[in-house]
């Protein structure tokens, strides 16, 4: 009889100890300070849209002035542009001269393209601005994008990709008041422009040396990043083709780059 009673006495205190941890578990977690949960950031990112929204326009740039030697609307005074397959090509080097050799036209080539590219996307990034503000307005308590004179962009070429820097205030409030600010957005794009704009240029001046020849069969032997292709079958006028051998566009075609030479003196 005395050991039913023990057995019970243990029971109720086992008990009475699982009710006390219990309620201090309890009291712990409801009566001691927490460290507030940081917000969750809401997505409004601009950069990412703008990207999504120039992309295409930037490839079919690059791929409109590469097929032209670097130029999107190629000189048509004095003679600076070959027509080959109704493509205007541009003349890097130029000239009627049998006894000289040929002028380099565009020194600035690699200027040139980021300028042109600069120019050229302007109105698409303010077309992406104005579709970024008229689909994320509606969504926040606030939006303010920058002005015509507060919007700055400036393309440049670096080995193996494109970056267009883009400056842009732009300020959010959104619904849980919440506020974001964005000021420059880089879009980079992989390209070798770069490359085949500079190998056209030391194409240039082994032309002007008169070693472009000789030149030509040394790099296409020993290099594989690029295919060099020349084709001489016109009086004094050299078509020269560098392509990516390991890049394609999004259309899974090479990425080539075109450029005319006329040197009489050298035939």
């Amino acid at each position: 009889m005395y050991s039913k009673r023990g057995r019970k006495a243990q029971v109720t205190l086992f008990v009475i100890l699982a009710i006390v941890i219990v309620g201090i578990v309890l009291a712990v977690y409801f009566l001691i300070p927490k460290n507030p949960r940081s917000p969750v950031i809401e997505n409004f990112n601009p950069g990412t849209y703008i990207t999504d929204c120039i992309k295409d326009d930037i490839d079919r740039y690059v791929e409109n002035l590469s097929l032209q030697g670097g130029y999107m609307n190629p000189e048509a005074y004095p003679e600076q542009y070959y027509t080959f397959l109704e493509t205007r090509i541009q003349y890097l080097c130029y000239t009627d001269d049998e006894e000289n050799p040929c002028i380099f036209q565009k020194p600035q080539l690699i200027q040139d393209i980021e300028s042109q590219l600069t120019n050229r996307l302007k109105s698409k990034i303010t077309s992406c601005l104005n579709s970024f503000k008229a689909n994320t307005e509606n969504k926040v308590n606030l939006l303010t994008i920058c002005t015509q004179s507060q919007l700055n962009q400036e393309v440049h070429l670096y080995l193996k990709k494109i970056v267009l820097n883009i400056t842009c205030p732009i300020k959010i409030e959104t619904k849980s008041n919440q506020r974001l600010e964005f000021n420059q957005f880089l879009v980079e794009k992989e390209s070798p422009l770069y490359e085949q704009a500079t190998l056209a240029k030391q194409i240039v001046n082994e032309e002007i040396s008169g070693n472009a020849i000789n030149f030509f069969a040394d790099y296409a032997s020993r290099n594989q990043d690029f295919l060099l292709t020349l084709d001489n079958r016109f009086t004094s006028i050299r078509l020269y083709n560098i392509t990516a051998a390991n890049l394609l566009n999004s259309e899974g075609n090479p990425l080539t780059f075109l450029f005319t030479v006329k040197n009489p003196k050298y035939i």
